[in-house]
């Protein structure tokens, strides 16, 4: 399911949390700094993933000017917290929408919401308290819902 944005941004997490746990136990300073583009990546590919599922869902039931509204549309589409998710599947199907929400319901609603919570802190330049061990918790989460595109829209 992964192509071009997302897979790119999911090698460079990968590979950064391969860097993390090949670091020694006296640099908790260099894997705290890895911690801060690994949540940006992880960020950047909820927003990627989702686009790439909508339009995706677009192309098999839209006709063509559709889905070039529809990719048009999804480019502007950041921020990607829960409600935010819910309400675009919503605006397709309602039902799909609910089914996100009980799957997604606890962990990955909370991993979701803190990934771009935290990215948005580093964005706008605010303290954000992160460890590699907590953003590939939520990655991992995160990943669950996206690697399940019939969860969102199918």
């Amino acid at each position: 399911m992964e192509h071009g944005d997302t897979r790119r941004l999911r090698r460079a997490f990968d590979s950064a949390a391969l860097a993390c746990r090949k670091l020694r136990e006296d640099q908790d300073e260099d894997r705290a700094r890895l911690a801060q583009p690994m949540t940006i990546w992880a960020s950047g590919y909820l927003e990627a993933s989702c686009r790439q599922i909508v339009v995706r869902y677009a192309e098999r039931r839209s006709a063509p000017g559709v889905v070039r509204l529809v990719n048009r549309q999804m480019q502007r589409f950041t921020n990607p917290k829960m409600d935010r998710i819910l309400g675009l599947v919503r605006s397709f199907e309602r039902e799909k929408a609910d089914a996100l929400e009980a799957f997604a319901g606890g962990e990955i609603t909370e991993s979701v919401n803190s990934i771009v919570g935290i990215r948005n802190d580093l964005a706008h330049g605010r303290r954000a308290s992160v460890s590699v061990s907590q953003i590939v918790r939520h990655f991992e989460r995160a990943r669950r819902m996206t690697a399940r595109p019939d969860k969102l829209l199918a």
